[in-house]
């Protein structure tokens, strides 16, 4: 009996999923169209659980008037979430997975919010590069994890051309793995926050270990974690 029920129940779940066009988050209108992303994405975002820690995260650390630059933003929630805590056109966000720029200007477009979103990757050196797209976009990365993602070549500008374009004293980064390098190449004198996801399944522990006393050793401090997403604060 509780086995019909199950299968009823995920039955009825799912189709409401795929009746679903849209779906609300931090008072956010965000599209959730089973027939344009991965079944998973739909879910989380019904659930409002998608992106939770580097939202909640980016609720503590950001203030009005800052700059906030975003890696790897996805179909721009978070970037919804930075625009309305910083104001209108203090959020520079880049995406190197061209195919989610329609999802990420429609998301804006539903807000009335309109972060600056430049369709690239950031590197630490900048300058074109192969990408690993992958049909989960959030597996997408400039490192190659399966043999079923599919090899593109992107341009993309280094992590300093993209503070400097930004004006940042925020980062906002979930990259892969790619984080590891970005922040112990970028010259982060002018940033205050940074709120990262690490990603120990891609890179290891060790990696990370030497990202965080690097980042400790440019007067940086761990003021939160929260699940696979670290806040770090200048001191």
């Amino acid at each position: 009996m509780s086995r019909v029920l199950s299968m009823t129940s995920f039955r009825v779940a799912a189709r409401r999923l795929f009746n679903f066009r849209s779906s609300k988050i931090d008072g956010f209108r965000i599209v959730c169209d089973a027939s344009r992303m991965d079944f998973e994405i739909c879910r989380a975002l019904l659930r409002g659980s998608y992106e939770l820690a580097e939202r909640t995260l980016a609720r503590a650390a950001i203030r009005t008037g800052d700059n906030v630059l975003e890696i790897g933003a996805g179909i721009g929630i978070v970037s919804l979430v930075c625009a309305k805590l910083a104001a209108p056109g203090q959020v520079t966000s880049y995406e190197a997975n061209s195919t989610l720029a329609p999802l990420m200007r429609e998301n804006f477009s539903l807000n009335g919010l309109t972060p600056h979103l430049i369709s690239k990757a950031v590197t630490e050196l900048g300058g074109q590069i192969h990408f690993f797209k992958n049909e989960k976009f959030i597996a997408s990365s400039i490192i190659e994890m399966n043999r079923i993602s599919e090899k593109v070549t992107v341009e993309s500008d280094s992590i300093d051309a993209a503070i400097s374009i930004s004006k940042a004293n925020i980062i906002v980064m979930d990259v892969e793995g790619a984080e590891i390098g970005l922040l112990k190449k970028a010259n982060l004198s002018s940033i205050r926050e940074i709120i990262v996801e690490v990603h120990p399944h891609i890179v290891g522990h060790e990696p990370i270990h030497d990202m965080v006393l690097h980042l400790e050793q440019q007067g940086f401090v761990e003021k939160k974690r929260q699940r696979k997403t670290i806040w770090f604060s200048k001191t």
